[in-house]
């Protein structure tokens, strides 16, 4: 019989972190999960770091979970 309480932290992609608990004992397993604050981007020109010149900018998301992970300058003109 298992009395050993068995812990990990996986990190999944940087995303999220899942921590479970198992034992033969153990009744609960939480998850915590925590979800990363969106970035800002300028576009790196002439090796410095500017806004575009209209000041609009585009999402970036992440396809597994549909969140938004970055804002970036609109580099179109």
């Amino acid at each position: 019989m298992l009395s050993k309480l068995l812990c990990r932290q996986v990190l999944n992609h940087g995303f999220r972190l899942t921590t479970r608990a198992s034992s033969a004992s153990a009744q609960q397993k939480p998850v915590v999960e925590r979800k990363p604050d969106v970035k800002y981007h300028k576009l790196f020109i002439n090796n410095e770091f500017i806004d575009s010149t209209n000041g609009s900018t585009f999402e970036v998301i992440n396809p597994a979970t549909g969140d938004v992970i970055a804002e970036v300058a609109d580099g179109s003109e």
